[in-house]
């Protein structure tokens, strides 16, 4: 088992795994997201919700606007996460209000 600490914004995140391989996939993953809000810059931080039984995956900022990022899920046997970069954030309410389908 290995086990290496990357830093993350302002904290420290543990990254485990079985093989070098494993370890700098998970690494890299980590390095890829932003560590501030790339609209006001204020710090971020993970989100999960389970509206109707669908999982979101994403980052929100702190910030009085709250801003948003989403995460994608990999159509693989591993479902692995991935940082859809190339969409804008939006304020966080907005993104809701988008993504909500009618009743």
């Amino acid at each position: 088992m290995i086990t290496i600490k990357i830093r993350f914004g302002q904290d420290v995140i543990e990254v485990t795994g079985d093989n070098a391989k494993q370890v700098i996939t998970q690494a890299a993953f980590f390095q890829t997201l932003p560590t501030t809000c790339p609209v006001c810059q204020s710090p971020i931080k993970f989100t999960y919700r389970n509206p109707k039984g669908f999982d979101f995956y994403g980052l929100e900022c702190t910030g009085p606007d709250r801003h948003a990022g989403a995460f994608g899920i990999h159509n693989n046997e591993a479902k692995n996460l991935f940082y859809k970069q190339n969409e804008a954030w939006v304020a966080f309410k907005d993104r809701m209000d988008t993504s909500r389908q009618p009743d």
